[in-house]
């Protein structure tokens, strides 16, 4: 997991043999994101907003779990 610079989004991880995306919020809500592509994630990483990002490429385009 890595820290980013976002209002709403305090780290990212991604699993590349698995593709899976680990999303956690500032609010401590942990999200699994499944089946995806590693250059969504690196998109996501270099995005200067994230949260706008996880909203238009990621939510509601690939199935998740929240963990936590």
């Amino acid at each position: 997991m890595i820290e980013v610079d976002s209002t709403s989004i305090h780290s990212i991880g991604y699993a590349p043999l698995s593709q899976k995306l680990v999303v956690k919020f500032i609010s401590n809500t942990i999200y699994e994101y499944f089946d995806v592509p590693y250059n969504i994630y690196k998109e996501f990483s270099r995005s200067e907003s994230k949260g706008a990002f996880l909203n238009k490429e990621i939510k509601d385009k690939f199935e998740f779990d929240q963990v936590s």
